[in-house]
Formats: C-alpha cells, structure tokens, sequence
C-alpha cells in the first residue's frame, strides 16, 4: 500500500475551479477536497465498494465536481490507484475508458487467490477463476458501468491485443504454471463475445 508522491499536486487542480456548496465554506471545502485527494492517492491489494473508502458526502462532493476532475481521476489510475478506479466507475466518467482498457491489457499477474485456498490446482479451471484475478475484475466493473455494457461488448479487442494476449496464453500450463499465462487466457475467455441470444 502507498500513497502517490504526486498527492498535493493533484490537489492542487483537484480544488481549482470546483464548484463550492452554498451551504459550505470555502475552508471546509478545501478540507474535503484535501481529504478526497489523498484517498484517491492511495492504493492497496483489498478491493472494497467505493464507500469504504468515501463518504456520502465525499461522494456527493466529486458528483458535483466530476467534469472538473475527470482528467486528474484519470491521472490517478495511471497509478493504479484503487479507489480512482472504483470512482471512475462510480461516476461513469467516459474519459477514464481508455486508461482502464489499456492497464486491463498490461495486467500480466494474478493477485487473488493461490495456495491454501483448498482449490485443485492441477485443474485448468483453478486458474481460470475471477477470485484469481480482483484486480482484473475491478478494471472490468468499472467499464462495465461506465458504459453500461457487459464487457464482451464494452471492449472489442484489436487484432494486437488479441496477438500479443494468445501469445502468452499459449504458455499456460498445469505443470509449470506461469501467471502471466493463465491471467491471459482467462481475459481472452472474459473478453469472448456472447452468443446471439445474449446480445
């Protein structure tokens, strides 16, 4: 867990020009704005709903703001910040699409579940669970919301991302399992269009 060293910056552009409450001070509003900026710089390996880490107040507050701060949300998830992801997501922000779908693509390792979890990993379906890849499966809720698609139709993969993804999901393999193999192998299996009657 962390928090980014570009904090206060960010800060910073999260304050200018944001709308101010009527029924707010100009003070309390910036001690909100401090407290939400070092949220959004913050990131851990639990993935929590987005109010564990915000407020209803807190929530409200980047509602109002959200076109003002859209682009510095954005920022914050090129850090792979976790509540940046869960806000974007939460706030449908469209301008956060393209940096969730190009980290989703980076992602190469599993980060959830492995080893004393009472699961078979001599079986290729052990490998190919959502609770072995949350963090995958953040970046593909939020998505999901921002565009209100499943993510078979949110994203259409280009013939390089499914290039370079086959190419490492060819290397899968019970015997010598390589993470970055299986969490390939499992993103082209999320990624695979829906039948005709679910579309």
């Amino acid at each position: 867990m962390k928090y980014t060293l570009f904090a206060l910056p960010i800060l910073y552009l999260l304050l200018s020009g944001c709308s101010v409450p009527s029924n707010s001070t100009k003070s309390s509003d910036a001690v909100k704005g401090f407290r939400i900026a070092r949220k959004l710089a913050y990131y851990d390996w639990t993935i929590d709903p987005v109010e564990r880490y915000f407020s209803a107040q807190e929530l409200e507050w980047l509602e109002t703001n959200k076109e003002a701060i859209a682009d510095e949300i954005a920022l914050f998830i090129g850090d792979y910040s976790t509540p940046a992801i869960l806000v974007a997501g939460h706030l449908k922000l469209e301008s956060c699409s393209p940096i969730l779908r190009t980290i989703l693509f980076s992602l190469r390792s599993p980060n959830g579940e492995s080893g004393g979890d009472g699961a078979d990993y001599t079986l290729e379906e052990t490998f190919l669970r959502d609770t072995m890849y949350p963090h995958h499966v953040m970046y593909i809720k939020a998505i999901e919301n921002i565009t209100e698609l499943p993510i078979q139709k949110a994203i259409v993969p280009t013939n390089t991302e499914i290039k370079l993804s086959r190419s490492y999901a060819e290397k899968a393999s019970i015997d010598g399992a390589i993470g970055e193999a299986w969490c390939a192998k499992w993103l082209l299996l999320k990624l695979k269009p829906l039948p005709n009657n679910d579309r």
